[in-house]
């Protein structure tokens, strides 16, 4: 795959508290900016998240719609589509 069709690199950094909500890594077709989508590469198909880290607590990336919880461990690379 051309690298012009990949997004950059984010990361993230929660606080004691701090979480993101359940959601959808796609691009929802409905909204305003996804003619721009198309021209740059299309739908996401893959997302890829890596721990640099250990934590004493919480943490854990959760799939609601399947069940499945993923505790951090540093070093773990987690990937889906």
């Amino acid at each position: 795959i051309d690298p012009v069709h990949g997004e950059t690199m984010q990361g993230q950094r929660y606080a004691v508290g701090q979480h993101f909500r359940a959601h959808f890594d796609y691009f929802n077709e409905a909204q305003p900016y996804w003619p721009k989508m198309v021209e740059t590469g299309g739908q996401r198909t893959w997302t890829a998240m890596i721990y640099l880290n250990d934590v004493e607590e919480g943490g854990a990336t959760w799939f609601p719609t399947i069940g499945i919880r993923v505790a951090p461990k540093k070093g773990l690379l987690l990937t889906w589509n």
